[in-house]
């Protein structure tokens, strides 16, 4: 299994998953959002509201960047998103849940899916990276100091 196909996997495990969109004032909004689909190529679906002001910020500017996380996996995708109001990907991703945002149903003619794509190049995948940081670490020796520009005392270690 490559790097892809590892990352395409994981993703497959998320429910949910934060994208992040410009504002017109140029903050980065996150808000975590239901995954309506993964597909095979690393394409995400979203399902929201028209009206949403997240389909506004990728109107204004396609990119967008997602990120999961639970405990050590982690990844982080930057990329580009686009509207999509096909009636038929709709009605086949449709789920009963969405009946909380959406009472009319999969024919709400305000129900529309976000469309992400991931920059081939901007896959970073957490679980492999936490996995070679434990490796380059002899057995029972941590990391210990401060920060920069932080004051906080850390302590990292490796428990393996």
């Amino acid at each position: 299994m490559d790097k892809r196909d590892h990352l395409i996997g994981m993703l497959q495990d998320f429910e949910t998953a934060m994208l992040f969109t410009r504002s017109a004032r140029g903050m980065l909004c996150g808000r975590p959002m239901a995954l309506a689909e993964v597909q095979d190529d690393g394409t995400l679906y979203f399902c929201t509201d028209l009206d949403a002001a997240k389909v506004r910020e990728l109107t204004a500017d396609p990119h967008a960047a997602v990120a999961v996380q639970e405990k050590d996996r982690f990844a982080s995708l930057s990329g580009f998103a686009r509207i999509d109001t096909d009636r038929e990907r709709i009605d086949r991703l449709w789920k009963d849940s969405w009946k909380l945002w959406f009472p009319r149903g999969k024919d709400d003619p305000d129900l529309c899916l976000i469309q992400f794509g991931p920059h081939p190049k901007a896959r970073v995948s957490g679980i492999q990276r936490l996995a070679r940081t434990a490796l380059r670490r002899p057995r029972g020796q941590g990391v210990s100091g401060r920060c920069p520009g932080n004051t906080t005392r850390t302590r990292t270690r490796r428990f393996s």
